[in-house]
């Protein structure tokens, strides 16, 4: 009897420290609430852009944290529909896009434009300068995940004590070259024969008065981090020299290449400078059959391509990529307890460097 009895004063005991020292559940939830980040998310204006960033968004959303994603009207409607868990987590806001000369009504992306356009696209994207900036001033996230363009974004989030993060949709090997070209060589007229032809088009001046390696420069120094569509299985050499030139951490966060998820080899077809170099990687870890090019001309041929699926379908070298891509899929590209791990590492970065935001 006497222990019952001392045992109910323990607990009652225990229970009024925990009451003064921790403090009602409800101190207890606001303390939990307030160790929450509030990120935004800022895509460029293409949907090979604007649905990693909304992927990435959605595993952020999973972990507990707040995220923004800011686009357009148009473009945030041919968004998938959130899973009713994330709904609360995720809030998507608008900023219509403003109209500028040469660039149809209700263009939104460069779904609705032509190539040639796109310039027209980016000027009217530095128009949401002014509305972003807004929303910025009002909301003041803990941490703004921003794509290449928005070049004078930076020093707004700078003035605002808000952290930045570039997060970049194309891989390391990519990213390297680029970061090599426009950030230090460039400097020194020293280009590298592969990355050239990709400098060349960075470098070109068009109509939205800005160049893409002008913009490209302007939010990698501005940011405090960079994450990169990639991880260390794959991408380890390219991920250190990627650090090495930016000067600032590189956080993979999964998700290369979305085929090898399924154990799908990959048949390359490279138009334009980017492709060229992510076609390399895939070869480089022979998971691909690349289509040749005509000597005299430059241009893929219906022979080519044929001959690439031939390769893939029938031959040695076919079945090798075949058998590497399922190999891949089982060790790395579908291994999800790998990729959750890469997202765990970036979000625990996150809340370890949040800013204080007043």
């Amino acid at each position: 009897m006497m222990l019952e009895e001392e045992g109910k004063s323990c607990r009652r005991h225990a229970e009024e420290k925990k009451s003064k020292i921790f403090g009602s559940m409800e101190i207890q939830q606001k303390y939990i609430d307030d160790f929450k980040l509030h990120i935004a998310m800022f895509p460029w204006l293409a949907f090979g852009h604007i649905i990693p960033y909304f992927e990435l968004a959605k595993l952020i959303a999973q972990k507990g944290h707040k995220v923004s994603f800011i686009s357009t009207p148009t473009n945030i409607k041919r968004l998938p529909k959130l899973p009713s868990n994330l709904q609360p987590l995720v809030e998507f806001i608008e900023l219509p896009l403003p109209h500028v000369e040469n660039l149809p009504q209700n263009a939104e992306s460069t779904l609705d434009v032509p190539y040639h356009m796109v310039p027209y696209l980016k000027k009217a994207f530095d128009g949401l300068q002014g509305p972003l900036t807004k929303f910025l001033e009002s909301s003041t996230p803990h941490w703004l995940l921003y794509d290449f363009a928005p070049f004078w974004l930076p020093p707004i989030c700078s003035n605002l004590g808000i952290s930045c993060i570039f997060f970049c949709i194309f891989c390391a090997f990519v990213e390297y070259f680029c970061f090599d070209s426009v950030l230090i060589r460039a400097h020194s007229n020293s280009i590298e024969e592969i990355a050239k032809p990709v400098y060349d088009f960075l470098s070109q001046q068009n109509e939205s008065g800005v160049t893409d390696a002008f913009r490209l420069q302007e939010i990698v120094v501005g940011a405090a981090a960079v994450a990169i569509r990639s991880c260390m299985e794959v991408e380890g050499e390219s991920l250190k020299n990627l650090e090495r030139v930016c000067k600032k951490p590189v956080i993979p966060v999964g998700s290369i290449i979305e085929s090898l998820e399924f154990g799908c080899p990959l048949i390359l077809l490279p138009f334009q400078s980017e492709q060229v170099l992510n076609a390399i990687v895939v070869e480089g870890i022979k998971v691909g059959v690349k289509v040749e090019r005509n000597e005299d001309d430059g241009k893929f041929t219906r022979y080519s391509i044929a001959k690439a699926l031939r390769t893939m379908m029938l031959e040695e070298e076919g079945k090798s990529c075949r058998s590497r891509a399922e190999e891949k899929m089982v060790k790395i590209f579908g291994k999800k307890e790998l990729h959750q791990k890469y997202i765990d590492d970036f979000v625990d970065f996150m809340e370890i460097h949040r800013p204080n935001i007043n």
